[in-house]
């Protein structure tokens, strides 16, 4: 038998669960678009080390894209109405497949921008370690991160190749924070009302640390935002880790059994 995932799955805290769990929302959708952006770039490539590394980035994608289908089956177990989030990330899916084959890889190289830098903040500050983090969300959220870390660099590869340049991906980039912001926080302000947790400022401000602390989950954001404008700029050498990648520890193969874990909810 196992043990449900409780529903304030992060340490017992609402908020900080509910902003995960908007993160969640938005991924399943996003991780297709990248993996049918990337097959179809594919036929062009001649280079075969770029052949291998798409092959790892669609092999990858297509794992986050399930497992987060699956979490947010779990949401939906856990009463939450998420469906207008779901649809609005299809309709701006739809909407970008219609473009250009450059266009469609600078929205999948900036994705993969963000998860990099949410990735290397999240394993570097070891946010997992805190002792109330329910341990299958924790291996969860641990293994994309390494793998997110470990493909970061290939969508914008596979722009170049493509014969990408810099004002297109400065400019979407641009538009594409803005899309993310507007799809992004209404998911988690709506999944932490809807979870009826009580409205309480003061927990708001013992949590700002986490969301906007000098190691802050959105300040990694913002103070790496930046540095993407760089006329030079690479995610292998610009999104650096302290400590390196353990090549073993993305292979955690959590779905098999997180899967289990939230049929038997």
């Amino acid at each position: 038998m196992h043990t449900p995932i409780p529903k304030y799955w992060f340490d017992g805290n609402p908020l900080i669960t509910s902003l995960f769990n908007g993160l969640s929302v938005s991924i399943p959708e996003i991780e297709r678009f990248i993996v049918g952006s990337a097959k179809d770039a594919l036929p062009h490539v001649k280079n075969k080390e770029l052949e291998k590394a798409v092959a790892i980035l669609t092999h990858e994608e297509e794992a986050h894209a399930r497992v987060h289908d699956t979490y947010n089956n779990l949401l939906r177990k856990q009463g939450y109405q998420i469906s207008k989030h779901e649809a609005f990330e299809h309709s701006v899916a739809a909407f970008f497949n219609k473009q250009s084959i450059k266009t469609r890889l600078v929205v999948c190289l900036c994705s993969e921008f963000f998860t990099a830098v949410l990735g290397r903040h999240l394993v570097e500050a070891k946010i997992y370690n805190v002792p109330g983090v329910d341990s299958r969300m924790s291996a969860l959220w641990t293994w994309h991160s390494y793998e997110e870390l470990h493909h970061r660099g290939t969508a914008f590869d596979l722009y170049l190749d493509q014969g990408g340049g810099y004002f297109r991906r400065a400019g979407l980039m641009i538009i594409l924070t803005i899309r993310w912001m507007v799809a992004h926080f209404p998911a988690c302000i709506a999944i932490f009302f809807q979870s009826k947790a009580p409205v309480d400022f003061k927990m708001f401000l013992r949590n700002l640390n986490f969301i906007l602390g000098p190691r802050g989950f959105y300040t990694a954001v913002i103070v790496n935002w930046f540095i993407f404008f760089k006329p030079g700029f690479h995610p292998k050498k610009d999104i650096r880790l302290e400590e390196g990648l353990d090549p073993e520890l993305h292979h955690f193969h959590v779905e098999k059994h997180f899967v289990e874990v939230v049929e038997a909810a």
